[in-house]
């Protein structure tokens, strides 16, 4: 009987699809928060996107996750939208 749930997981493991920046974090507020957070230093957010060492969005988003918090990001909320708004770019 162990293997029907077994065979059930494992479905639902090969049919998930990636996060999207959508579902990491609020891309408007994400915007928003660059503009009054981010913006006075970092201008174009298109190039700090460019910038970024990782290019698989989970690797960007752990690379955020633990740049972010001592540069001016501590609520975890803030993070996730802005590392979601930066993913869209």
């Amino acid at each position: 009987m162990r293997t029907i749930p077994a065979a059930a997981l494992a479905l639902a493991l090969l049919s998930a699809a990636p996060a999207s920046a959508q579902d990491i974090g609020d891309i408007a507020a994400g915007r928003d928060y660059y503009a009054e957070s981010c913006a006075e230093c970092h201008q174009d957010p298109a190039a700090v996107a460019d910038g970024l060492e990782q290019s698989d969005p989970a690797a960007i988003r752990a690379e955020l996750e633990e740049f972010l918090p001592g540069h001016f990001a501590e609520q975890a909320a803030d993070r996730a939208n802005v590392i979601a708004y930066l993913l869209s770019i």
